[in-house]
């Protein structure tokens, strides 16, 4: 009794009562003992954890709960002489400059042109940059979209007289390339708004540009679209004809319709090329290297003018076409394996 009468006097001091069945069992009750005082630790950490959960998700909760109010809705204000857009907030804080920036050569040799900027060293950026120096004095405009000092978008148009695309639309200007890396913030439709501004204060017809949305290599329709641009004519591949008129009176713009007379002057493998594309250079590497694998010589005409482009090429695209025995083979760029498919599928 003398080893059971502690542990009973331990029971007693924590309000416990000793279970009748431990007496005379002084180990087990050592353990039961020990096995309550686990239990109830195990208890009291389990609640400290539960309140400390319960105050960080109730912290948490005020905390998102009062971001919304310190957000708001951001507006932009527009600079229309100056080409600039300020986003600013409710409490007229400028949060992100963005600024249309018309290039000419000094630009374009300082900052560089948009596409495949990340390789300035390559032979198609830098025939891009010479193509574009030598149509500046023809008139092209060139304008990217710059925010907070970054390249985010640009637009390339001019005259139809010297354009790039196989579309007969005299006196209206022609839209070779729109892009953007940022969509939803509008920059598109500004450059669009540009390019619209521009041919009324040339008093052209209107604007016209040839979409394709089964390629990246052209634009797609749909912000033409949203920007009250009319779809008036088609073209074999996909390509289509917008228009947004400045004079419903004037003559609507129109694509040929000799497609497959083209095709036909060509048997050997020809690559038609203009270098307005500044991925046209490994487009062609990629013929070149797939058409050698199967020894087949490869013809290049580079397009000196437009007069070349209206009477060869066969797509509205203009500026890149590979045809083989009478047939298109591409008109954009392709991988090497799939230039050695598509030359298999010819000569067999």
């Amino acid at each position: 009794m003398t080893n059971i009468l502690p542990l009973t006097l331990r029971f007693r001091e924590k309000n416990i009562s000793c279970p009748k069945w431990l007496i005379g069992r002084p180990q087990e009750a050592l353990l039961c003992a020990k096995a309550k005082r686990q239990q109830q630790c195990f208890i009291c950490a389990k609640a400290k954890r539960q309140q400390q959960c319960f105050i960080c998700g109730k912290a948490k909760r005020q905390q998102q709960s009062a971001q919304p109010e310190r957000k708001s809705t951001p507006c932009y204000a527009h600079d229309l002489k100056n080409g600039i857009i300020t986003l600013i907030n409710k409490g007229g804080l400028a949060l992100c400059k963005v600024e249309l920036v018309e290039f000419n050569d000094e630009l374009l040799e300082g900052i560089g042109s948009y596409c495949l900027r990340s390789k300035k060293k390559s032979n198609g950026y830098i025939n891009k940059n010479k193509w574009l120096n030598n149509r500046f004095e023809e008139g092209l405009k060139y304008v990217q979209v710059i925010a907070n000092n970054k390249q985010v978008g640009f637009i390339e148009y001019t005259e139809a007289e010297n354009s790039s695309r196989v579309v007969h639309a005299d006196g209206y200007l022609v839209i070779h390339c729109l892009w953007v890396s940022e969509v939803g913030k509008g920059y598109g439709t500004r450059l669009i708004n540009k390019c619209l501004e521009d041919a009324k204060k040339l008093a052209k017809k209107g604007v016209v540009v040839v979409t394709n949305s089964t390629t990246s290599w052209a634009p797609s329709k749909e912000i033409f679209l949203k920007n009250d641009f009319q779809l008036i004519d088609t073209a074999p591949y996909g390509f289509e004809l917008l228009v947004y008129p400045l004079n419903n009176e004037a003559e609507q713009p129109y694509f040929p319709n000799d497609w497959e007379e083209r095709l036909k002057k060509f048997t050997n493998l020809t690559i038609l090329r203009s270098f307005q594309c500044p991925y046209v250079e490994v487009a062609s590497e990629n013929i070149i290297a797939g058409a050698n694998k199967l020894n087949i010589q490869v013809e290049i005409i580079d397009l000196k003018d437009r007069e070349a482009l209206m009477e060869l090429v066969p797509t509205p695209y203009g500026i890149f076409s590979v045809i083989y025995k009478g047939q298109l083979l591409s008109f954009q760029r392709l991988t090497i394996h799939s230039v050695i498919k598509k030359l298999r599928e010819l000569t067999q």
